[in-house]
């Protein structure tokens, strides 16, 4: 089913609170510091690839960082001190993609989530105007490209593992997809917390659950 970015803003605000980012659960208190990351959605009616609805992810440096080489994830950072994850992630996609204000429309903050880093992470759902098109403005950045938001609630190119973290007794699920980068002629591996980030707004967005097991004891991933 076709689902318009309009429409895509519509159940975000339903589905998720005003003050979404602001609240810290117990279980993240023991968190190193703050970060946001923007998960930047805009309808793509140009790729036969996507039902209309795409979202913008960065390949991460693979020699220019000290963490996450190499790996697919959103626009976004560390926190400054007072910033708020709105602010956070406006900064860090303004530095790391060109991401202007004038371009993005915040819709909702996902309650926070802890990293693999200890990090409290509080994903920002953004709409972007398609005409934007973002480039790497930091050498922490090597690649940009656009993916399907229905994807990560598809099986075909999807697997996941079980992951003990430190002395935890019980596991967590990470998941993995693959995907073509057809423009870029990459194919790319996008896992962990983008990945579960990925399929939860696809879950709101899309009003439907994934085809496969989704396992709610993951809480921390691949920031």
């Amino acid at each position: 089913m076709r689902v318009t970015l309009k429409q895509a803003a519509e159940r975000i605000r339903r589905s998720l609170p005003a003050n979404g980012g602001s609240g810290v659960t117990s279980a993240l208190r023991g968190g190193r510091g703050k970060a946001a990351v923007l998960v930047p959605l805009f309808e793509d009616n140009q790729d036969s690839q996507t039902d209309g609805l795409s979202v913008w992810l960065t390949k991460r440096s693979s020699t220019k960082v000290s963490t996450h080489r190499g790996e697919i994830a959103f626009p976004g950072g560390k926190a400054e001190e007072k910033e708020t994850p709105e602010e956070t992630a406006r900064r860090e996609a303004k530095e790391e993609v060109g991401l202007g204000s004038e371009e993005v429309e915040i819709l909702r903050c996902m309650p926070p989530l802890l990293s693999k880093h200890m990090l409290e992470v509080t994903p920002v759902l953004a709409s972007v105007r398609s005409k934007f098109v973002p480039k790497p403005q930091t050498e922490e950045v090597d690649l940009v490209f656009k993916a399907p938001l229905s994807q990560f609630l598809e099986g075909e190119n999807h697997h996941s593992k079980l992951y003990y973290h430190g002395n935890e007794r019980h596991p967590y699920t990470v998941h993995f997809f693959e995907y073509h980068d057809r423009e870029h002629d990459e194919m790319h591996v996008i896992w962990g917390l983008t990945a579960y980030i990925l399929i939860k707004v696809a879950t709101i967005v899309y009003e439907k659950k994934p085809v496969f097991s989704m396992d709610n004891s993951q809480r921390k991933s691949n920031m």
